[in-house]
């Protein structure tokens, strides 16, 4: 298991919607399940069987501060033969998910209103590409 922490000065709501949206607009996951209770959100690459999960916790560590915990493992023994692709993965799904979530709660930099003020969500077909 792989794992990597993302800190945001954003309170932990609005940083969980983010991450939310950026696992299921990204087009690589299945199953992408979250649950709003525990700030948690799960989501499944490859094939049942021999694939990847990842699992993102949004933590509070403050009025308006977070960290997004990632984690990255293994559905089987199947990482010895991956040669190291789950550390990869996990790097540049951080990245992915912090690029994602700045410029979600940053709709000023981009010209838009903010998603979370009238209900609407801008969606744009991300590029990320998981190694098998």
């Amino acid at each position: 298991m792989q794992t990597r922490t993302i800190t945001f000065q954003h309170p932990a709501r609005r940083v969980f919607v983010g991450v939310a949206h950026a696992l299921e607009s990204c087009g690589e996951f299945r199953g992408v399940r979250c649950d709003e209770r525990t700030f948690r959100v799960r989501a499944s690459h490859g094939l049942p069987i021999v694939g990847e999960d990842v699992l993102c916790k949004v933590v509070a560590t403050g009025t308006n501060s977070c960290e997004v915990r990632i984690e990255s493992s293994d559905k089987l023994f199947y990482n010895i033969f991956k040669w190291g692709n789950n550390k990869r993965n996990v790097g540049d799904i951080s990245d992915f998910i912090h690029n994602e979530v700045c410029r979600y709660l940053s709709p000023a930099e981009l010209g838009v209103k903010n998603p979370l003020e009238d209900g609407t969500i801008r969606i744009v077909q991300p590029t990320i590409k998981l190694r098998d």
